[in-house]
């Protein structure tokens, strides 16, 4: 099995440099100060996670990952999107129904298991392709988030799990702690914006049948 190393999650971390592992640390750890921010509605979060796109971009150059540069280009931009919108509208929230949801869901989830089986045909590096549609989610849910969709926690929750898996194959358990603590956070998020909803529309959002 071949190791994809045009891109960082998909990398064992304990071969960097300490000052890389560090680097790549604190590039996650401001991704999670944004969603603790974003869960409490701080107007701030997006200049956060703008840093933390920057910082993470950088690395990825630095070092060599350069497709996973190209993502972080796309984060950055995400960034900057989700700001000028918090700008512009100060609406809690927007909603998706559920069959969306399963909708984007299960044709993200039928494009990964076609990428997997071809990798391990090819003899492969599986994990190449699973950091691939875990960045195309981390887009998606950015830009989910700048749009303010309550489901953007769901996506969250399956980037934290995703990558809780992809980094305990490599053995990076400082990572695994903090994609664990990205999808915990999440939930959290979930819960904080369904009480707000509820406090602002004084109805629960699961009762339309919407997310």
């Amino acid at each position: 099995m071949q190791i994809d190393t045009l891109y960082a999650l998909a990398y064992p971390v304990w071969e960097m440099s300490i000052i890389a592992q560090l680097w790549l640390t604190a590039s996650i750890f401001g991704g999670l100060w944004f969603l603790w921010l974003f869960a409490r509605l701080k107007p701030h979060a997006w200049w956060v996670a703008i840093g933390a796109s920057c910082s993470y971009l950088l690395f990825n150059i630095v070092h060599g990952f350069m497709v996973e540069a190209l993502w972080a280009v796309l984060y950055f931009f995400a960034c900057i999107y989700g700001q000028y919108r918090s700008m512009k509208s100060q609406k809690l929230c927007d909603k998706w129904t559920f069959q969306e949801h399963c909708i984007f869901l299960g044709t993200g989830g039928l494009v990964l298991l076609a990428l997997v089986a071809h990798a391990v045909a090819q003899n492969l590096s599986a994990t190449g392709y699973l950091s691939a549609f875990i960045s195309l989610v981390v887009v998606v849910a950015l830009v989910m988030s700048a749009r303010r969709v309550l489901g953007h926690w769901v996506y969250w929750v399956v980037i934290g799990t995703l990558g809780t898996t992809l980094h305990a194959f490599y053995g990076n358990y400082t990572i695994v702690l903090l994609m664990g603590a990205l999808a915990g956070l999440s939930v959290y998020g979930y819960f904080q914006w369904m009480q707000a909803w509820k406090l602002e529309q004084g109805e629960e959002l699961w009762a339309r049948d919407q997310l």
